[in-house]
């Protein structure tokens, strides 16, 4: 697990490992707008 100091850092470093996609909590899902998807919870 990595621990970082800031949450700049921490999207930095996932950003340098290959993630790509900027989730974004809603109040019923959770939404990827590159994408063009919103996630429910019974689909987890």
């Amino acid at each position: 697990m990595y621990i970082y100091d800031t949450l700049t850092a921490a999207v930095s470093d996932l950003v340098e490992r290959g993630y790509e996609y900027d989730f974004t909590l809603a109040p019923d899902s959770i939404e990827c707008k590159a994408l063009d998807i919103q996630v429910m919870p019974e689909e987890f």
